[in-house]
């Protein structure tokens, strides 16, 4: 080794070296190379109801929201609430409603829950009260930002991915069933009265909802509202004049100010059609997380990928492989067809189990003379073939580390499938196809320079194991700095859809 090569490594050791010790960088090592137990916040948080394990005292506003959420996704779920916790809630809402008296929240939860146990006057009173309020909030947002803090203490710094985790776990379900619960009164009561105070409780809600699947739902209900049901569905031009006309009926029975309010939420209405229900939407959330996933988990997975390749280059270096012992010609073919045999029963993957079989049965072809006394030499050509190869099987090994690291199984649902679903049968197969070239590779060559298959094997590997280790660390200490700046550049984004998704598409 020349001593140029020699300051080289040296340098890459110091860098690396001192990225992992500087309190700033040092975080953004920890997915990907000795973290991958899943995020106790992402899984169990006590701050929001889709990953809290037990409830808290109801001893505030935001807890009793917690309440209602909770009991919001069972019956979004199909499942009945028990009696005495149902009565328990309602009177938690008529509480919170003395406090938080414009809310309408309250009283739209208060009616829903007085349904579920047949108090169907009860339930229209809460839900007619509620049309008369100003505002509507229920507190996710504040526990989201809960939440966040609670990731920040986790991972000892904020990251980006942790406001896409928070997005994700927004609840829906009460918007859902309120929703549901205005069209149900629409459908069973046709009246205009009836029509307006579902589009007062929906109008609420699309405009305080901070979620676009939250707000989408007091849409729907508005837009109900507006058109008027029907038994059979109407033509396109009738739900379109009936729409126009809803603000004109109101006037006429006397509720001016409130023809105003409908009149404003229904061009509200195409302003969110037009902003935010759209499929452009879910692109941008979509990059955004996986950009936020790949800045956290890069840089500890290249070191680890540059980790293993530098524990493989020592291990063939302490090998014997000038003394490697001749296998019998049948032994790789018997190993190849047990291998593929057994791989076969095992994932049902026929074009994988010849892989295996064809590799490990062509070490059986051999020169008709092998030379032992000199060691292989191993051409530039076929090196730099085999360093690309183990780079390619590198990067196999660093998108598994990154998949199976806290920022992705916290994620994954979030995300569209892909390879990324089921990592370890994508990696596992791009692993061993690349793996099985390189054999192939070393097979070949060997073959030409009449030498043993298994020691010219090892010898290619050692060498190419060593590039592809300071490519990885190399990578690693480059991209670290870049991973750090796009992070905190994606992060003002992640944080608004985060915390009010509907005004983030709005205003962008």
């Amino acid at each position: 080794m020349s001593i140029a090569h020699r300051a080289f490594i040296g340098a890459l050791l110091g860098a690396i070296l001192a990225l992992f010790i500087h309190p700033l960088s040092r975080p953004w090592f920890q997915y990907g190379l000795y973290r991958f137990e899943p995020s106790l916040t992402a899984a169990k948080s006590p701050s929001l109801a889709k990953t809290l394990t037990s409830l808290p005292p109801p001893f505030n506003d935001q807890n009793v929201s917690l309440y209602v959420q909770v009991a919001a996704e069972k019956l979004s779920d199909g499942e009945s609430l028990d009696p005495a916790d149902t009565l328990l809630l309602i009177e938690l809402c008529r509480t919170a409603a003395e406090k938080d008296p414009t809310n309408a929240f309250w009283r739209q939860s208060e009616a829903l829950f007085q349904q579920a146990i047949g108090n169907e006057e009860a339930a229209l009173v809460a839900w007619q009260r509620a049309a008369n309020r100003s505002s509507w909030t229920d507190y996710q947002s504040l526990q989201l930002k809960e939440f966040i803090a609670q990731f920040k203490a986790e991972s000892r710094i904020t990251m980006a991915w942790h406001y896409a985790a928070a997005a994700s776990r927004r609840s829906s379900d009460l918007p859902r069933m309120v929703s549901s619960l205005g069209t149900g009164y629409i459908l069973s009561d046709q009246s205009l009265d009836s029509r307006r105070t579902a589009f007062l409780n929906g109008n609420l809600i699309r405009d305080n909802a901070r979620s676009k699947v939250s707000a989408s739902h007091g849409y729907n209900l508005t837009e109900f509202a507006a058109t008027g049901p029907y038994p059979i569905p109407g033509t396109r031009r009738e739900r379109t004049f009936n729409r126009a006309e809803f603000p004109t009926e109101i006037i006429q029975v006397g509720d001016p100010d409130r023809a105003k309010v409908i009149a404003n939420g229904l061009r509200k209405n195409e302003a969110y059609q037009a902003l935010v229900f759209t499929r452009d939407t879910k692109k941008p959330l979509q990059r955004l997380t996986g950009q936020s996933i790949l800045t956290s988990s890069l840089p500890g997975s290249l070191l680890i990928t540059a980790v293993i390749f530098l524990a493989l280059h020592a291990l063939l270096c302490v090998c014997p492989c000038a003394k490697f012992p001749r296998l019998a010609p049948s032994l790789p073919a018997i190993l190849g067809l047990v291998a593929g045999s057994t791989l076969y029963v095992l994932t049902q993957q026929p074009l994988l189990s010849l892989w295996i079989l064809l590799i490990l049965a062509i070490f059986s072809v051999r020169p008709p003379l092998e030379l032992l006394a000199t060691p292989p030499r191993i051409q530039p050509s076929t090196q730099i073939i085999g360093s690309i190869l183990v780079v390619m099987i590198g990067i196999s090994v660093t998108c598994y580390a990154i998949v199976n690291a806290p920022p992705m199984t916290s994620l994954r649902e979030s995300l569209i499938d892909g390879w990324w679903t089921y990592p370890e049968e994508s990696m596992g197969a791009s692993i061993l196809f690349f793996a099985g070239l390189l054999a192939i590779l070393a097979q070949y060559s060997a073959y030409r320079q009449q030498r043993p298959a298994g020691r010219f094997l090892i010898l290619l590997t050692r060498h190419a194991a060593k590039h592809a280790a300071l490519a990885s660390l190399l990578c690693s200490i480059i991209l670290t700095p870049f991973c750090i700046y796009w992070d905190s550049k994606i992060q003002p984004d992640l944080m608004n859809i985060a915390l009010n998704e509907t005004a983030y598409y709005l205003n962008r």
